[in-house]
Formats: C-alpha cells, structure tokens, sequence
C-alpha cells in the first residue's frame, strides 16, 4: 500500500490561511493506475508552494500530493 509516485503539489489554490483542521482531499494516484481524491488533513505549508498531507487512514504522509479543499471542482 503505498504511492508509485508522486504528483507536484500546489497549494497555493487553497487559502493560505486555512486551518490545518479544514477538511481537504489530496490526490493519489494507486499502483493500478487508477487515480482518486481521497480524505486527508492537512499537516503543514511549505514556502514553495508544496504541502504535506496525511490521509485519513493515517498510514500515508506524502510530500507531495495535489490538495484541494471539500466542495471544490
């Protein structure tokens, strides 16, 4: 269980100053190849634009992972 790879980050679409509890979802692309919006939190910003998220099944923390916030298109 684990990502191939991984995908750039931008955060800079969610708002800078969103709590870290705000409920996102983070991209994860499986070994299948198939590619889902998954539950995740928030754990911190980076200067660069990068994040780094933990899915909610708490096994993951990725560095780098598209993110956007609950009810976004």
């Amino acid at each position: 269980q684990g990502l191939l790879f991984y995908l750039k980050t931008d955060c800079s679409k969610s708002k800078e100053n969103s709590s870290k509890d705000k409920e996102i979802e983070a991209f994860w692309r499986f070994e299948d190849g198939r590619e889902e919006w998954l539950p995740a939190k928030l754990i911190r910003k980076y200067a660069n634009g990068e994040c780094s998220v933990q899915y909610s099944d708490g096994v993951s923390r990725v560095r780098s992972s598209w993110v956007r916030e609950v009810g976004q298109m």
